[in-house]
């Protein structure tokens, strides 16, 4: 029997003191480090995208992002489907730390998901509607 054991570790650190953000990777090979400015963070923000799977049926995934004012997003996690149910509401761990994370900073914290089936129904009924005008304004100007 072989076995092979893969640990990786990535800890997070936020220091007000020194004004960094650090992120540690660890490895049981390797071991790497990255830090940005906490100044240069623009705001918090999670992605909820929905995952199908092979058997028709699908999760929803969530992912947190630092977003800089350069435009640059570093990712916080990787996608994660954990919901929790407390007394039969849904908590989202993701949602809840990074809330968490941007009142540290004192940062905005922005969710981005893709649109429900009503949303967009409704927005398909909207240009719908708009053609509908358009055609019969210029049937009349045209009459």
């Amino acid at each position: 029997m072989f076995v092979v054991l893969v640990v990786k570790t990535i800890t997070i650190v936020l220091d007000k003191n020194t004004k960094k953000l650090s992120f540690k990777f660890k490895s049981l090979i390797k071991e790497k480090s990255e830090e940005y400015n906490l100044d240069q963070i623009k705001q918090i923000e999670l992605r909820q995208d929905y995952i199908p799977n092979s058997k028709g049926r699908g999760a929803y995934a969530y992912e947190l992002f630092f977003i800089f004012d350069n435009g640059e997003e570093v990712p916080l996690n990787s996608y994660s489907s954990s919901i929790v149910l407390v007394l039969g509401k849904q908590i989202i761990p993701e949602k809840s730390m990074g809330a968490r994370i941007a009142n540290f900073l004192n940062i905005p914290f922005q969710e981005r998901r893709p649109p429900t089936i009503t949303e967009t129904l409704s927005t398909i009924q909207e240009v719908v509607q708009k053609e509908i005008e358009k055609n019969k304004n210029r049937k009349e100007q045209d009459g």
